[in-house]
């Protein structure tokens, strides 16, 4: 009997120099409805401008869904050959320009309710 798994293979190498998409949610009370724009505004502008972004393919923020505590906005994008390189980072980068958006625009996230 062989063991095809002790069998040695050449190494896999990640395919870094297509886009890869990137994604962020963020839950927003139900009174920052009319901050949601404020929001939404500033981390398409940021994506518009980021080196990372692939601008050929779809990206932006937006209110993405509504529950009964909260409204989702969320964020799309995909990056660059180069971005792909650097994934982790800019999908960093991109969690912490949502989060100081909401904090501009004067607007708090959402928690559940306490059950």
């Amino acid at each position: 009997m062989l063991n095809e798994s002790r069998i040695a293979r050449p190494p896999v190498l990640a395919n870094f120099s297509g886009p890869r998409q990137a994604t962020a949610r963020v839950e927003l009370r139900l009174a920052d409805l009319d901050r949601v724009p404020l929001v939404t505004a500033a981390v398409t502008e940021w994506l518009a401008a980021h080196a990372d972004v692939n601008k050929a393919l779809p990206y932006g923020a937006s209110l993405a869904g509504l529950t009964p505590w909260s409204i989702s906005v969320g964020v799309t994008a995909h990056t660059t050959p180069a971005g792909s390189r650097r994934f982790s980072a800019f999908q960093g980068d991109m969690c912490k320009r949502v989060l100081a958006a909401v904090e501009e625009a004067g607007a708090e996230c959402a928690w559940p309710p306490a059950r």
